[in-house]
Protein backbone atom coordinates (compact mmCIF):
# COMPACT_ATOMS: atom_id res chain seq x y z
CA UNK A 1 0.00 0.00 0.00
CA UNK A 2 1.45 3.36 -0.71
CA UNK A 3 3.26 3.95 2.28
CA UNK A 4 3.00 0.94 4.23
CA UNK A 5 5.54 -0.42 1.76
CA UNK A 6 9.32 -0.76 3.44
CA UNK A 7 12.76 -1.68 1.60
CA UNK A 8 11.19 -2.19 -1.61
CA UNK A 9 12.87 -1.85 -5.21
CA UNK A 10 10.01 0.26 -6.20
CA UNK A 11 6.19 0.48 -5.69
CA UNK A 12 3.76 -1.73 -6.80
CA UNK A 13 1.44 0.07 -9.20
CA UNK A 14 -1.53 2.33 -7.78
CA UNK A 15 -4.00 0.62 -10.35
CA UNK A 16 -2.53 -3.40 -9.51
CA UNK A 17 -2.19 -2.42 -5.56
CA UNK A 18 -6.10 -1.53 -5.37
CA UNK A 19 -7.23 -4.49 -7.66
CA UNK A 20 -4.98 -7.05 -5.70
CA UNK A 21 -6.48 -5.66 -2.17
CA UNK A 22 -9.53 -5.29 -3.51
CA UNK A 23 -9.28 -9.08 -3.87
CA UNK A 24 -8.54 -9.36 -0.07
CA UNK A 25 -11.19 -7.44 0.73
CA UNK A 26 -13.73 -9.57 -1.43
CA UNK A 27 -12.51 -12.89 -0.12
CA UNK A 28 -11.81 -12.18 3.91
CA UNK A 29 -11.13 -15.91 4.69
CA UNK A 30 -9.41 -16.84 1.44
CA UNK A 31 -5.78 -17.09 1.49
CA UNK A 32 -4.91 -16.61 -1.98
CA UNK A 33 -6.02 -13.25 -2.84
CA UNK A 34 -3.60 -12.85 0.03
CA UNK A 35 -0.65 -14.35 -1.37
CA UNK A 36 -0.94 -12.86 -4.64
CA UNK A 37 -1.17 -9.36 -2.95
CA UNK A 38 1.97 -11.12 -0.82
CA UNK A 39 4.01 -12.28 -3.95
CA UNK A 40 3.29 -8.53 -5.78
CA UNK A 41 5.20 -7.36 -2.42
CA UNK A 42 7.87 -9.73 -2.59
CA UNK A 43 8.69 -8.73 -6.63
CA UNK A 44 9.36 -5.50 -5.54
CA UNK A 45 11.49 -5.93 -2.37
CA UNK A 46 8.63 -5.42 -0.18
CA UNK A 47 9.22 -7.19 3.47
CA UNK A 48 5.58 -7.14 3.76
CA UNK A 49 4.94 -10.22 1.48
CA UNK A 50 7.25 -12.79 3.44
CA UNK A 51 5.42 -11.17 6.46
CA UNK A 52 2.08 -12.22 4.79
CA UNK A 53 3.10 -15.52 3.90
CA UNK A 54 4.50 -16.73 7.42
CA UNK A 55 1.32 -15.39 8.71
CA UNK A 56 -0.73 -17.78 6.44
CA UNK A 57 1.37 -20.54 7.13
CA UNK A 58 1.00 -20.09 10.92
CA UNK A 59 -2.51 -19.75 10.78
CA UNK A 60 -2.49 -23.28 8.77
CA UNK A 61 -0.37 -25.15 11.06
CA UNK A 62 2.19 -25.58 8.24
CA UNK A 63 5.52 -27.01 9.04
CA UNK A 64 7.23 -29.43 12.16
CA UNK A 65 7.20 -27.84 15.39
CA UNK A 66 10.84 -26.16 14.54
CA UNK A 67 9.70 -24.66 11.34
CA UNK A 68 6.98 -23.25 13.10
CA UNK A 69 8.69 -21.82 15.96
CA UNK A 70 11.09 -20.31 13.23
CA UNK A 71 8.28 -18.71 11.60
CA UNK A 72 6.82 -17.47 14.73
CA UNK A 73 10.65 -15.55 15.19
CA UNK A 74 10.49 -14.21 12.10
CA UNK A 75 7.28 -12.85 12.23
CA UNK A 76 8.20 -11.02 15.47
CA UNK A 77 11.04 -9.49 13.82
CA UNK A 78 9.36 -8.15 10.88
CA UNK A 79 6.37 -6.95 13.29
CA UNK A 80 9.23 -4.91 15.11
CA UNK A 81 10.86 -3.48 12.51
CA UNK A 82 7.97 -3.04 10.06
CA UNK A 83 4.88 -3.34 12.06
CA UNK A 84 3.59 0.07 12.73
CA UNK A 85 4.15 1.36 9.38
CA UNK A 86 2.20 -1.82 8.25
CA UNK A 87 -0.45 -1.09 10.17
CA UNK A 88 -0.70 2.56 8.42
CA UNK A 89 -3.79 4.77 9.29
CA UNK A 90 -5.14 2.26 12.08
CA UNK A 91 -2.26 3.28 14.49
CA UNK A 92 -3.80 7.09 14.47
CA UNK A 93 -7.03 5.74 15.37
CA UNK A 94 -6.74 2.36 17.72
CA UNK A 95 -4.68 1.87 20.53
CA UNK A 96 -4.16 -1.15 19.74
CA UNK A 97 -4.03 -3.92 16.68
CA UNK A 98 -3.64 -7.45 16.04
CA UNK A 99 -2.47 -9.17 12.97
CA UNK A 100 -3.50 -11.89 11.53
CA UNK A 101 -2.84 -13.92 8.31
CA UNK A 102 -0.57 -10.47 7.20
CA UNK A 103 -3.14 -7.72 8.05
CA UNK A 104 -4.93 -5.83 10.95
CA UNK A 105 -7.45 -7.93 12.27
CA UNK A 106 -8.63 -6.73 15.28
CA UNK A 107 -8.19 -3.32 16.75
CA UNK A 108 -8.37 -1.83 20.10
CA UNK A 109 -10.32 1.71 20.32
CA UNK A 110 -12.16 3.59 22.51
CA UNK A 111 -16.13 3.84 22.16
CA UNK A 112 -15.84 7.51 21.54
CA UNK A 113 -13.29 7.88 19.62
CA UNK A 114 -15.17 4.59 17.23
CA UNK A 115 -17.92 6.57 16.98
CA UNK A 116 -16.13 9.27 15.50
CA UNK A 117 -13.31 7.43 13.11
CA UNK A 118 -14.69 4.41 12.95
CA UNK A 119 -14.85 3.92 9.08
CA UNK A 120 -11.61 5.03 8.54
CA UNK A 121 -10.93 1.79 10.40
CA UNK A 122 -12.64 -0.04 8.26
CA UNK A 123 -11.22 2.12 4.92
CA UNK A 124 -8.12 1.50 5.55
CA UNK A 125 -7.67 -2.34 6.46
CA UNK A 126 -9.10 -5.52 4.82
Amino acid sequence: MGGLATGQKEEVTPGLQRALLDAVRAAPDDDGPRRVWADALLEHGNGWGEFINLQCDLARGEGARVERITRRRRVAQLLALHGGTWAGHVQDVAEGWTFRRGFVDEVAVDARRFATRGAELWATAP
